[in-house]
């Protein structure tokens, strides 16, 4: 289990949570379930839409990124060693919203996108 706490001078305050587990750590086949939770608050110049009566030198941005929101993720991850070469396949669904943050949400961004991912690599060591 992993805990990280993350503030900046913008005033975004940001948690993340994450666990996961191996199975089958002294065989050539192992893999495991992974859970992470994140969670921010807005940083100070964010907007949800843009102040087109603001003077140019105020700060202020709509990216999504910067409001309000949570997210959490879970997937699989499966890794097979045989002598140097590992080969490794990951499954991770990613949900986000203004329902998993922590703190209030002013106005939730219709940006924050929910996805899956697929990966599958290969390393050789030597």
């Amino acid at each position: 289990m992993n805990y990280r706490y993350f503030w900046d001078s913008y005033s975004v305050g940001a948690h993340t949570l994450a666990m996961s587990w191996m199975l089958g750590e002294e065989t050539a086949l192992q893999w495991g379930p992974m859970l992470r939770y994140y969670s921010q608050s807005e940083a100070a110049f964010y907007t949800p839409f843009d102040r087109y009566d603001q003077p140019e030198t105020a700060a202020q941005s709509s990216d999504f990124r910067l409001s309000t929101f949570g997210a959490v993720s879970y997937g699989l991850k499966a890794r097979y060693r045989i002598n140097a070469v590992q080969i490794t396949m990951q499954y991770e669904r990613y949900d986000s919203g203004s329902g998993y943050a922590l703190t209030s949400v002013k106005t939730a961004h219709p940006g924050l996108v929910d996805f899956d991912v697929v990966s599958l690599g290969a390393e050789y060591r030597f």
